[in-house]
């Protein structure tokens, strides 16, 4: 058998000292992390402003729906005599009521609809 070709010793070995970083992965620089950290924060504050928006609406929805059912209450009870509204008390009691449906409803759809 010929020596020649045959690798030598030193050839043979293998540097074990870059093993651990390529197992481990790539190092998270301090940047990267911050900025993970950041996306995190602004997952959590959307979420919380989701959970902030959901009440809103529902609060404001309730309102909205308790004014009107006292407000057709009212009407209900002025078309069966049994309360006295004159006729501009009544326009005005519509017009407002009116204005304020719509004042909330949009204030709602801005509220949750915002553009940035």
């Amino acid at each position: 058998m010929n020596n020649q070709n045959l690798p030598d010793d030193n050839d043979l070995r293998i540097n074990l000292a870059h093993l651990p970083a390529q197992v481990a992965g790539p190092k998270i620089t301090n940047d990267e992390k911050a900025t993970r950290e950041s996306e995190d924060l602004d997952r959590e504050r959307t979420k919380q402003d989701l959970g902030h928006q959901r009440s809103a609406y529902r609060w404001i929805l309730g309102a909205v729906l308790i004014w009107l059912i006292l407000v057709m209450t009212i009407i209900f009870l002025t078309g069966f005599d049994v309360i006295h509204l004159s006729d501009a008390v009544m326009i005005a009691l519509l017009t407002t009521t009116t204005a304020n449906v719509i004042a909330m409803l949009w204030a709602i759809i801005k509220y949750l609809f915002k553009t940035n």
